[in-house]
């Protein structure tokens, strides 16, 4: 970038400063720094033009300011000033550059900034609501220039003045809440700036180019995760690394642009938005509400910070749809925190007391442990159970179905007790010897349960806590998420610090399971109704169709007339059989126990043969498929 003399440097920003309202024919010049314009609207232009006006004030409170690396936006977006002394100098740079990309600066350089909307390397088309806002690149391949690409979501997007007049005056928890001020069309624009080299001051070098930044970090199951560093949250995250912070805050384009939009809304508003919370080593928060996602990081003593498994990452883009950089970002691991002792006492006494008014203590010792409120409703995720879903499972005292198998855990997990559960067939472990089913003990007081219901699916109960929480919290999800909304997984956040709860339906083994592993090979499951068919007729000289159906966990103790009267429905019924199945073998190894077989007409309804199965034992239309000469398995998840 040219360099000004210092006194023309003062001179326009004391110019700009002092000066009235811009005409409309200065914004008209002004904007011929935009061009090309490709694919874009009359309208869509007059929303890329507000984004850029709405962030001018953010840029010019940095040029009549300096930064103060000790203040509470640096040290949670930037890092601690004590780990960050060698990278002040770029940091510093990058803000004061950024801030010139305004009127009464640009006059200066001369730069022109190349606008599409065509999307010409298809993130937006590739991504949609998941994806990028704007994606920007050094040198577009037409124009040679700099380039900014809006995509839709950019047009969708909130603007910042809005925001913060909407919140300026919202509830104090809404107030303080950085979300709130983020993900606007002036989000966008700072932070696209900052990957333009000329507008961050960068030299060329690598780590002067101003990316985005990813990083890992292990759940509490010791799995590695990916979280892209854009958010109030996750850019708290990566400031708190205690490996080289600052190298990583100083080329990540969000660190810079949730700094300078959280130090411009506190000189709006009269206060530094401080959540979502970023926990501190050796802080042990318990009974902690309204952290707005803080509370889902847990710190060990030695400063070792995971991810709670059973919690949501927290992102706004979708993972293949991170990068908004098209150098591809860079990659970093978060094992552990820096110290408290690396933050001023002014900050820890700041902290202190936001955690105060979430509802927590430093002292383990101090808090009331909140009932789950009675209004509480859970959350129904995931996917639709299969229409086929197993009525019932066979237990060593008769049958049960889902829900009351999650309703035994529950008496179990909710009374502190994490080994057996009544009528699963096994011994207490984790897993249990036969691999039925695991217990694995969470905390103190918690416990996660799952039982194999498949050779591959695993029903699951998950809580954090005992006692009347839990009897609450778990009910509701079991009743409404599994029972009536027939979805695979329920979860409740409780009111206090690391309290949480879920139930459903996954993959044996799958993601946020705490229990140790199933054995792969080993596919030992409590029983339930299997069906398989297959069409017995030649196809060529026989004049009928033969059917041939074989059961497990099934009999209407009626020598299996329920089939016999549906088929009977499509024609002539003949050379009817239901039997003991001595041979047939499911694809988990499970023995078929009984089959039924029968003939049909050759002028039967289409499908009227898999119809009367359907029907007779109750499967979703459409379900049952019968193969001349081949087996086909009805699938139940």
């Amino acid at each position: 970038m040219m360099l000004l003399p210092t006194f023309l440097l003062s001179l326009a920003a004391s110019s700009l400063a002092a000066a009235a309202p811009l005409t409309d024919q200065q914004l008209d010049d002004f904007y011929t720094r935009l061009v090309y314009w490709d694919k874009c609207s009359y309208v869509q232009q007059a929303a890329i033009k507000s984004g850029w006006e709405s962030i001018w004030p953010v840029q010019q409170y940095f040029v009549d300011n300096d930064i103060d690396f000790n203040s509470a936006a640096a040290l949670e977006y930037l890092g601690p000033a004590a780990l960050t002394g060698s990278h002040q100098a770029r940091m510093r740079q990058a803000i004061k550059a950024h801030a010139t990309v305004q009127p009464g600066w640009t006059d200066w350089f001369a730069k022109k900034l190349h606008v599409r909307c065509d999307d010409p390397s298809k993130f937006c088309d590739k991504c949609g609501n998941t994806g990028p806002w704007a994606y920007t690149s050094q040198k577009d391949s037409k124009s040679g220039l700099a380039r900014i690409n809006f995509c839709p979501r950019y047009f969708n997007a909130p603007d910042l003045g809005d925001q913060i007049s909407h919140f300026k005056s919202a509830d104090p928890e809404d107030k303080a809440d950085m979300e709130n001020y983020c993900f606007s069309k002036g989000h966008v624009w700072y932070h696209e700036l900052m990957h333009i080299d000329w507008a961050s001051g960068a030299d060329g070098t690598w780590d002067s180019h101003v990316t985005d930044i990813k990083f890992t970090m292990k759940d509490t199951n010791g799995k590695k995760k990916p979280f892209p560093a854009t958010g109030p949250l996750n850019n708290k995250i990566l400031a708190r690394n205690a490996a080289n912070v600052g190298t990583w805050t100083s080329q990540n384009a969000d660190s810079y642009t949730i700094f300078a939009l959280s130090t411009y809304v506190q000189s709006q508003i009269g206060i530094y938005p401080h959540l979502p919370l970023a926990p501190l080593k050796q802080i042990n928060p318990r009974y902690l509400v309204g952290a707005k996602g803080g509370e889902e990081i847990e710190i060990k003593s030695d400063g070792t910070a995971n991810w709670d498994a059973s919690a949501p990452i927290k992102t706004q883009v979708s993972d293949s749809c991170f990068v908004s950089d098209e150098t591809n970002g860079v990659w970093t691991d978060i094992d552990k925190f820096s110290t408290e002792d690396q933050y001023p006492q002014s900050y820890k006494d700041q902290w202190k007391q936001w955690l105060s008014d979430a509802g927590g203590s430093t002292d383990p010792g101090k808090g009331d442990f909140k009932p789950l409120p009675s209004d509480k409703q859970p959350s129904c995720s995931g996917s639709n159970l299969n229409a086929n879903f197993p009525y019932s499972w066979v237990m060593l005292d008769g049958q049960a179905a889902a829900r009351d198998i999650l309703y035994r855990m529950r008496d179990q997990a909710c009374q502190g007790k994490c080994q057996n559960i009544q009528g699963v067939p096994g011994n207490s472990g984790n897993p249990s010897p036969d691999g039925f089913f695991a217990a694995a003990r969470q905390g103190d007081k918690g416990c996660e349960y799952a039982v194999k219901i498949a050779a591959n699916k695993e029903l699951y109960f998950y809580a954090t806590n005992d006692g009347q929480n839990c009897y609450d919290a778990t009910a509701k999800m079991i009743d409404t998420c599994i029972s009536n909304n027939k979805k695979d997984a329920g979860w409740i956040n409780g009111p206090n610090y690391g309290e949480f709860y879920q139930v459903g339906v996954r993959d044996m083994n799958g993601d946020g399971m705490h229990h140790g592993k199933f054995p792969d090979g080993n596919k030992a499951h409590l029983g339930y109704r299997q069906v398989a068919c297959q069409r017995t007729d030649n196809g060529k000289s026989d004049v009928w169709y033969g059917f041939k159906v074989v059961l497990t966990n099934w009999d209407d103790g009626n020598y299996g007339r329920t089939i016999r009267d549906h088929a009977k429905k499509c024609g002539v019924e003949t050379e009817w059989k239901y039997e003991d199945e001595t041979q047939f073998s499911f694809s988990d190894g499970v023995k078929g126990e009984k089959y039924a077989s029968w003939r049909l007409p050759l002028i039967i309804g289409k499908r009227c043969g898999e119809k009367a199965i359907e029907e007779a034992l109750g499967l979703q239309e459409g379900s049952v498929t019968c193969n001349r000469g081949q087996w086909s398995e009805v699938a139940m998840f």
